[in-house]
Formats: structure tokens, C-alpha cells, sequence
């Protein structure tokens, strides 16, 4: 969960990594260790990437919590869609 831009998510202030660098980050992981991978992506404008991660050679499945909209975080509560997402899987 961070801020995200189309194209790009926020890893801090200074530091940003593009849909095609963190797919290659992706593509790295699962060719060393052989893993299937769910991601869930908790930012603004996560959707906009989404479709660029894909990789047919692996099994991955992405879950974002936006499209090219803004993501809601309360910050009072800290809740935002990840806990909903996590709260009503557990439930069933």
C-alpha cells in the first residue's frame, strides 16, 4: 500500500519504480523461486498498471484497488481496501 500515479507507484518521497521496472522485479522473483504470485496493489491509480504486470510464462494473479481513480484511506481508522478486502475474505 503507498501512492501510486498512472504508470508508477510511490516507494518514498524520492523514490518511484515504473509498472515495467516492478514487473521485471516480478518476472525476476518467480523465474528464481518457481512461485505463484497473488499481489494486491493499495494505491491511487494502481489500475492503470495492472494489465502491464501480467507475464503469460508465470501464474499471477493482481488485485488493485483502483483503477485510474483515487484510493480511499481513512487515516482516523486506518482502514482503507486492503483491511475491507482481507476483512470479507476472511468471512467468506
Amino acid at each position: 500500500m503507498d501512492h501510486g500515479q498512472p504508470n508508477y507507484l510511490q516507494l518514498s518521497k524520492l523514490e518511484k519504480i515504473t509498472a515495467a521496472e516492478f514487473k521485471t522485479f516480478l518476472d525476476d522473483y518467480q523465474t528464481a523461486t518457481g512461485n505463484d504470485l497473488i499481489l494486491m496493489v493499495d494505491a491511487c491509480s494502481s489500475g492503470t498498471f495492472s494489465q502491464q504486470l501480467r507475464n503469460e510464462g508465470f501464474r499471477r494473479a493482481t488485485i488493485s484497488s483502483t483503477n485510474d481513480a483515487v484510493a480511499h484511506f481513512d487515516r482516523a481508522s486506518k482502514q482503507g481496501f486492503g483491511r475491507f478486502f482481507a476483512e470479507d475474505l476472511n468471512k467468506g
